[in-house]
């Protein structure tokens, strides 16, 4: 099983389109099965995409809505999608809203798969308002054929609320009839950082391995090669993104990619692509 986590820095990157195709052709070349995005956005004001354009790109809507977001023509999961059907490649997907970004975009998380699932928004943060970007979703995929739960997950930083919100993932796990889970995303906690939310996260009760430190093969460490929004001041090296998963998962195979090696940058953050063995 092949999974990537992304943090696709919404619609900002220049080159975008440019971008986009090499993701495209990131996901076919290595077969992804599960790809978790973060940053995902679309424009306020741009045309809602038609129910019938939403059913034939394989979009999956949420169990629950928080707010009441349509899907636009610019929202970056499902132009991926297309692209990717283009390419002879069926992905089913689900997207859901965090907050306002930048004052012009949705913003919020998504999951792409290639077997169906289930989507359901988890409300992480103490704030509801979908104006402040301290309101942080995950988005939960329930693979009902794999018995697997898939989590993309963008989160504040540790002085603005990420203990609250790392609560609120471990309850949901410790509630699931699912003991098999992937926990993919933008943590903005860095590894290096004692007594605060890596620490926290691997001390956790829902037994959690991190698949950099556990893959039979390691390539790559940092996930963020300088300082970016909300990370200002913070110049150096940092690993933000993870992959977590339950302890029995056997992961061979954990990669940095997007870096500027084997593959081009598309965003401010580095990519995650894991393989472990079929669950």
């Amino acid at each position: 099983m092949r999974l990537l986590t992304l943090n696709v820095h919404g619609r900002i990157e220049e080159q975008l389109d440019d971008k986009m195709n090499e993701i495209v052709d990131f996901i076919v070349r290595q077969d992804i099965d599960y790809i978790a995005l973060q940053e995902v956005a679309q424009e306020i004001d741009d045309k809602v995409v038609s129910d019938e354009l939403l059913v034939a790109s394989n979009y999956i809507q949420t169990t629950k809505q928080y707010f009441d977001v349509p899907i636009k023509e610019t929202n970056y999961a499902i132009q991926l999608v297309e692209k990717l059907k283009h390419k002879n490649q069926k992905y089913y997907w689900s997207f859901a809203p965090t907050h306002i970004g930048f004052e012009t975009y949705d913003e919020g998380v998504a999951i792409l798969s290639k077997n169906p699932f289930e989507a359901e928004p988890l409300h992480l943060s103490e704030t509801l308002d979908y104006s402040n970007y301290h309101t942080r979703f995950a988005l939960v995929a329930k693979d009902l054929q794999r018995q697997f739960l898939v989590l993309s997950t963008h989160h504040s930083w540790w002085e603005n609320g990420f203990e609250n919100e790392w609560q609120a993932i471990e309850n949901y796990i410790k509630n699931s009839e699912y003991t098999k889970f992937a926990i993919l995303g933008d943590f903005n906690n860095e590894a290096s950082i004692e007594n605060e939310g890596y620490e926290l996260m691997m001390e956790s009760d829902i037994d959690i391995q991190d698949s950099f430190i556990s893959a039979d093969q390691t390539i790559g460490e940092f996930t963020v090669e300088d300082a970016i929004a909300g990370w200002d001041d913070h110049h150096e090296q940092k690993r933000i993104d993870y992959q977590f998963f339950n302890q029995k998962a056997n992961i061979e195979k954990y990669e940095v990619v997007f870096n500027g090696e084997k593959y081009p940058v598309v965003s401010d953050h580095y990519g995650i692509y894991v393989t472990i063995q079929e669950v």
